[in-house]
């Protein structure tokens, strides 16, 4: 985003405001917990480095979900709504510890990795 600030007589000055991962943060019951065989969901708000929400679209967020013994268990959707915010989802298939690494540009945001508690699905009778 690009914004205007008056310098003084004269003088104009623009200062460029792209997204900080520190910033970034991420929200919705995904982040911490999620059921084998059902799509778990969560949001990622895109911050500047103020601390500002972003207004638009157009960061690369990437999110791997990882088991507890290190493997990764699968990749993670992550769509743009194209007004700094993002939607992520993924589905588990199997119950156990598990990570969710979000990054931004290979940089993880703030508090990734985030510990996720995947419960067994239930059972039907």
């Amino acid at each position: 985003k690009l914004e205007t600030v008056e310098g003084g007589r004269r003088h104009l000055v623009a200062l460029l405001r792209g997204t900080s991962a520190a910033e970034t943060t991420v929200t919705g019951g995904g982040a911490e917990t999620a059921t084998a065989g059902k799509r778990a969901k969560f949001s990622i708000e895109a911050r500047d480095t103020q601390g500002d929400k972003m207004d638009a679209g157009g960061d690369r967020f990437d999110a791997l979900l990882f088991t507890d013994d290190g493997d990764c268990h699968l990749n993670v959707e992550v769509d743009d709504n194209m007004d700094g915010s993002y939607s992520g989802s993924y589905t588990a298939t199997k119950a156990g510890a598990a990570m969710l690494w979000v990054t931004l540009g290979a940089v993880p945001i703030h508090g990734s990795p985030f510990r996720v508690a995947v419960h067994p699905a239930a059972v039907s009778s």
